[in-house]
């Protein structure tokens, strides 16, 4: 089976790999630092055609998430967010669901 291997390996090398798809920051609550390497990043993303560019902010420090949401609406790409029922404020719980977030208000 041939194809299917070729297929498994395709997902596979589109799965998150850090070396590709981590970006180092030295002080994630600082916005000016954030925002510029997470815009740049993705600018270059997409000037290769290849890549589908997802932004889930769920994760990661106020100001990193904000950078991101600021960065992705900024460049034209979707956000996405995974939410769950919360019965504190620290962690989302079973349940979760990721859901598309809609920012045409920007337009």
């Amino acid at each position: 089976m041939p194809h299917a291997q070729s297929a498994q390996h395709e997902r596979e090398a589109n799965r998150f790999q850090p070396k590709r798809d981590l970006i180092l920051v030295q002080n994630p609550d600082d916005l000016s630092e954030c925002y510029p390497k997470i815009h740049a990043f993705i600018r270059n993303l997409q000037q290769e055609a290849s890549h589908e560019i997802m932004a889930d902010y769920t994760g990661g420090t106020k100001t990193l998430s904000a950078a991101l949401v600021m960065a992705a609406v900024d460049c034209g790409i979707s956000l996405y967010l995974t939410i769950a029922a919360r019965d504190n404020l620290v962690k989302v719980e079973l349940g979760e669901v990721t859901q598309r977030v809609d920012t045409s208000f920007r337009h």
